[in-house]
Formats: structure tokens, C-alpha cells, sequence
């Protein structure tokens, strides 16, 4: 996994929705494609994607 300075944790949320860590990477890379240089944006984006995979959120 690529280190970033989260303030939650990634791979508990992702173990929480039953996220493989391979998507979890997956998901990593493409937000933080998005968002290179506002980490509070990319965790914000993360979370959200987390739950979009899991099928938390319809959108």
C-alpha cells in the first residue's frame, strides 16, 4: 500500500466492508490521481469510495 498521512485507518475500513487489499491499493492510486496535493480531500475521497465498492452508497 502507498504510505500517506491518513487520520483514519484505510485497512480497517476497508476489512470492515470486506475490501481486498489489491482493490483497497486499487482505490488508493485512483484517488490519489485525483487529489495529489490535498490530503484531507483524498482521505474524504477514499472513505467514500471504500463504501461506493462496498455497496454502501448507491452512487
Amino acid at each position: 500500500m502507498e504510505k500517506t498521512s491518513l487520520h483514519f485507518n484505510a485497512q480497517e475500513l476497508a476489512r470492515k466492508h470486506n475490501i481486498k487489499q489489491k482493490i483497497l491499493d486499487k482505490l488508493i492510486k485512483e484517488v490519489k490521481q485525483e487529489f495529489p496535493d490535498d490530503e484531507m480531500m483524498f482521505e474524504l475521497h477514499l472513505i467514500r469510495a471504500i463504501h461506493r465498492e462496498s455497496g454502501k452508497f448507491d452512487a
